[in-house]
């Protein structure tokens, strides 16, 4: 039988209770009036562990939100029984039941600290705890809620919780002068709680992209975000607008500089600036031929190095569009090469942000043409090549010519949009 400590509870403690969470939703797992005392903890010993599995059937949300606070309903009247260094890790699982009665070793399984504190049991009906840190919950997982007591002490009082009867969906040990991390018990024990949380409210991203070595801002460069991508203005900038809660990965392309790439964190609701450096590419030597000489000498030659640039006629803002009535017709646009041979590879054309025209659905696929500029008067020639282009999205097309690029010599190239 043990000996029971009663200690005095300071004043100051902090008192949690339902009312501090109640301008979020929650949604509440549980409706049984069964009673225990084990799980989230059990006050009549120094030390805890106790895990329980909250299935995503119980729980009920459609979509991910963050899970910002956990309430449990007490069963009893605890007069401010207090317990410090209290700690409640989340992680999402794939677990029905627990299979064992295994220590979770939150920190080392991928378990997220939410809340870490003193909390002071007064009283009967729901005792809220409001997180730290909200956890990410992607509402298509079981949930596995881990509380650990590292009070040190054990006092009669303690309070009982009501819980759902489920099979293997709790476990606990409870050990006295330290804290264990050894196997525990299995039990039935799901406690009935509340999860508070927030829905998630898309982010905003944008940023400016220059030159690692004059600082000015680069045109044109391809900034991509998962499968969404934009070009910089004339003046380095670009923004994506409304971004989905979450890591994103960003990368920045540039036709004759080295990719950039960083990790973005956008929370909910936040606007996110994500600025990059990029450096020109150094090209390596091209044909590199060593010839051994009779003096014991190697003569070593090799081509100009060489590697891809962009010309771009773009001001920023597209002030016109023209659209032809039937399919077949074209637009063109000349450009000359700073220097020859010249190997038109790639390219991107601008299709507008879809309220032009009014009623038609322009996403349509087009053809991508090189033409040589032999014709009367240096209008467009002979067709060098024809690609289909199908746009999967408004703004700027990328297409890319790949084993059909052309190589000129001298002169000057059209490439030309033949509407489709």
């Amino acid at each position: 039988m043990k000996n029971f400590t009663r200690f005095v509870v300071l004043m100051f403690a902090i008192l949690l209770t339902s009312g501090i969470a109640m301008a979020q939703n929650f949604v509440e797992v549980g409706t049984g009036t069964s009673t225990t005392n084990r799980i989230p903890f059990y006050g009549n010993y120094d030390y805890n562990w106790t895990s329980e599995i909250l299935e995503q059937g119980a729980i009920g949300l459609e979509n991910p939100v963050l899970i910002t606070g956990i309430a449990y309903n007490v069963s009893n009247s605890p007069s401010n029984y207090a317990r410090y260094s209290q700690k409640i890790y989340l992680n999402h699982t794939t677990l029905a039941q627990w299979p064992n009665a295994n220590y979770e070793d939150p920190l080392n399984n991928g378990y997220d600290l939410v809340w870490e504190g003193d909390v002071v049991w007064n009283g009967s009906g729901w005792h809220t705890i409001m997180f730290d840190q909200p956890f990410l919950y992607n509402a298509s997982q079981n949930l596995s809620v881990h509380y650990e007591d590292w009070n040190g002490s054990y006092g009669s009082g303690y309070p009982y919780f009501y819980y759902t009867s489920t099979s293997l969906h709790g476990k606990y040990k409870y050990q006295d002068n330290t804290f264990p991390t050894t196997s525990g018990y299995t039990s039935s024990y799901m406690t009935n709680v509340r999860l508070y949380y927030e829905e998630l409210q898309p982010g905003y991203l944008s940023g400016t992209v220059t030159d690692g070595l004059t600082g000015l801002p680069v045109n044109g460069a391809k900034v991509s975000l998962g499968d969404t991508y934009i070009y910089t203005m004339p003046d380095g900038t670009y923004d994506f607008g409304e971004v989905q809660y979450g890591n994103h990965l960003v990368t920045v392309e540039k036709a004759g500089y080295a990719t950039a790439a960083q990790n973005v964190f956008i929370n909910s609701g936040a606007t996110v600036t994500a600025d990059f450096i990029i450096t020109e590419a150094t090209p390596a030597p091209v044909g590199v031929y060593a010839e051994v000489l009779p003096t014991d000498v190697v003569d070593i030659s090799w081509g100009a190095p060489g590697t891809s640039y962009e010309i771009i006629y773009d001001d920023g803002s597209a002030e016109n569009y023209a659209v032809w009535a039937q399919g077949g017709n074209m637009n063109a646009l000349k450009f000359m090469p700073p220097g020859y041979p010249c190997e038109i590879v790639s390219g991107s054309v601008y299709v507008g942000d879809g309220t032009y025209p009014q009623g038609n659905d322009i996403l349509q696929p087009f053809f991508m043409a090189i033409y040589d500029d032999n014709g009367q008067n240096g209008l467009p020639g002979t067709e060098l090549v024809r690609i289909e282009v199908e746009p999967v999205g408004f703004g700027w097309v990328a297409f890319d010519f790949g084993d059909d690029a052309q190589t000129i010599n001298d002169g000057e190239f059209y490439l030309a949009m033949i509407q489709g």
